[in-house]
């Protein structure tokens, strides 16, 4: 449940997914109603090992920067992608969860971030 508020917490109040018309704002505002229906559909899609497709939709928009003169280098575009919010939630709770495996038992080694540019 703690990782189910933190995520809501950690989105950006004033943004809406258009793909599922949700406004972040009224999930942080409502947690305390929604989060055992929230937690039941992430479980129950875990369990069954299901994920609609509909929640895997991916909408991109490329714009220009009005101000670059070039436009066959890739840094003058700025990309706008709307994902949807029950999607992003259980990926990051699913993150969540998984680094706290690794961290609990110690299934890196100590070794696996070390620098090599020496």
């Amino acid at each position: 449940m703690k990782s189910l508020q933190n995520t809501i917490e950690k989105l950006s109040s004033n943004k809406i997914s258009n793909l599922d018309k949700i406004l972040n704002k009224i999930l942080k505002k409502y947690f305390e109603t929604l989060q055992y229906h929230l937690l039941l559909l992430i479980q129950t899609n875990l369990i069954i090992i299901y994920f609609p497709k509909r929640f895997k939709i991916i909408i991109i928009f490329i714009l220009y920067k009005s101000s670059k003169l070039n436009y066959i280098k890739p840094n003058i575009y700025h990309s706008i992608i709307l994902e949807n919010i029950i999607d992003k939630i259980m990926k990051n709770i699913i993150t969540e969860f998984i680094n706290y495996l690794i961290e609990t038992h110690e299934l890196l080694s100590i070794y696996h971030f070390e620098d090599k540019s020496g």
